[in-house]
């Protein structure tokens, strides 16, 4: 007797609805590829633009806003416990005034901050809302649009963050809104006195012009050119986008050639914008922002650029404003129309970023002294 071979039944395959297969002799397959097309493209370019407003050219554009409120006002006068930031990890904005916080001590009671969650199905109008875990440690609002009605009623437009608030603010003292445009809220934390913190300065007055010219071109090229490519629904604004974006990079690398930070030998508030975009690009814009004509790792490849990242990181507070596992987690699944399937890439980690290519400036701790400008402003 011959013995009989047993195989393991194949598996069983998902097909989809099998129209290619059903409708082959039927429809010709070049005009399902057409419709299909079509009407998955128009969806997407609705989605992409409730997401990210378009203008004709396909081309994303990023809101301005209204509320321009300044810490030391009369209107909102410097006392610390008075203010509370609501950040984002993953947003690259919010990321701006985490740093400064950190930078400048004011996250020691101050000034205070808690970060939100990033879920839009939870969230009644844009992307951030609380929950047990992270709840609204001010107001108990649900979202973050509820504390823009409270603190805003009759507000229309999008409940971004970062935003900061006074809570003892506003008529009936019901809290009002300081500022939700990042920029801003730097400058005035890094101005604002009485909310103790240290003697740092990000922009002592006599480098205010050439911080504000870096300032300029890095959010030009670099730190919107990333979301433009990202967000572009038209081939030729994502190709713009990403030639500016390789403009700026390159910019950045040959000023770091010659100097140790972006305005001299001293860290200012041009590095504080930069670094964000940086500690993301290789983890998530160089895939997830189709930046294909980049290196894989960009930063190994600009020397002096990775070497001043390290030592950014390396300093004081850093390295806790950064959580690189979340900041991917939220990319990946949150912008859905930019990756339906939600798989986020296993890598690198921010270990990956920091501990390969070039040294840091010293090869060791960075005294602090030498870091930072000193406010001389009473």
């Amino acid at each position: 007797m011959h013995a009989t071979s047993l195989q393991a039944p194949a598996p069983k395959l998902n097909k989809g609805f099998r129209v290619l297969e059903l409708a082959g002799g039927v429809v010709p397959q070049g005009a399902l590829v057409k419709v299909a097309r079509f009407v998955w493209g128009t969806l997407w370019r609705i989605m992409m633009a409730e997401l990210a407003p378009q203008d004709p050219t396909g081309a994303y554009v990023r809101p301005s806003y209204d509320f321009k409120g300044v810490i030391g006002s009369p209107q909102f006068p410097a006392e610390p416990g008075r203010y509370h930031v609501y950040l984002g990890q993953a947003c690259p904005w919010c990321h701006r005034v985490s740093l400064t916080l950190a930078l400048r001590s004011l996250n020691n009671g101050g000034i205070t901050f808690s970060y939100m969650c990033d879920d839009p199905e939870r969230a009644s109008r844009g992307g951030w809302s609380f929950t047990e875990e992270q709840p609204d440690p001010v107001f108990g609002c649900g979202d973050l649009r509820e504390v823009y009605q409270r603190c805003s009623p009759g507000y229309e437009g999008r409940c971004t963050a970062p935003l900061i608030v006074d809570s003892k603010g506003g008529p009936d003292g019901q809290g009002a809104i300081v500022s939700n445009e990042s920029k801003d809220i730097v400058r005035m934390l890094n101005a604002a006195h009485g909310l103790g913190g240290n003697s740092i300065d990000l922009c002592p007055p006599d480098l205010e012009q050439q911080v504000e010219e870096t300032n300029e071109w890095v959010y030009r090229l670099i730190n919107n050119g990333v979301y433009r490519a990202g967000f572009a629904t038209l081939q030729a604004g994502h190709d713009k986008a990403c030639a500016d974006v390789e403009t700026g990079l390159d910019r950045a690398e040959q000023i770091l050639q010659e100097r140790r930070f972006l305005n001299g030998d001293r860290l200012t508030e041009s590095d504080v914008f930069l670094f964000p975009t940086a500690v993301r690009f290789d983890a998530v814009y160089a895939v997830l922002f189709s930046f294909n004509q980049t290196d894989v790792c960009r930063f190994a490849f600009c020397f002096c650029m990775h070497r001043w990242m390290k030592e950014v990181y390396a300093l004081p507070g850093v390295p806790a404003t950064i959580d690189l596992v979340d900041i991917r987690r939220s990319y990946y699944q949150q912008l859905f129309p930019l990756n339906p399937g939600a798989i986020i890439p296993t890598g690198p980690s921010i270990e990956d970023l920091m501990e390969s290519g070039s040294p840091s400036h010293s090869g060791s701790k960075p005294k602090l002294e030498s870091v930072f400008y000193e406010q001389s402003r009473v």
